[in-house]
């Protein structure tokens, strides 16, 4: 499957916006993701994406296409690592 095949144009505001104020976001989120130390700030992001979908009106069907690929991985490491010592509660 290719990526090209998922694209979805749409006379949004995100649809609208340069490249590379597109890419200079995306940097600045993956490194402010990666260095947050609180697992709340990462559901806001998981959140944030959703809304950004909506913003940019991507239909349900398309947004399950792009990510139905990955679920079995996300899956994967992400209920393992719940039961990891490291994801003990903070006091």
């Amino acid at each position: 499957m290719s990526l090209l095949g998922l694209y979805h144009p749409t006379p949004s505001l995100l649809h609208r916006l340069p490249a590379g104020l597109k890419l200079a976001a995306l940097l600045v989120a993956a490194i402010g993701l990666f260095l947050i130390p609180y697992e709340i700030w990462l559901i806001a992001a998981a959140v944030g994406c959703l809304l950004l979908y909506a913003v940019g009106r991507i239909p349900v069907r398309l947004v399950w296409a792009q990510l139905k690929p990955i679920a079995f991985v996300v899956l994967f490491v992400s209920v393992p690592s719940g039961f990891s010592p490291a994801c003990t509660p903070r006091s």
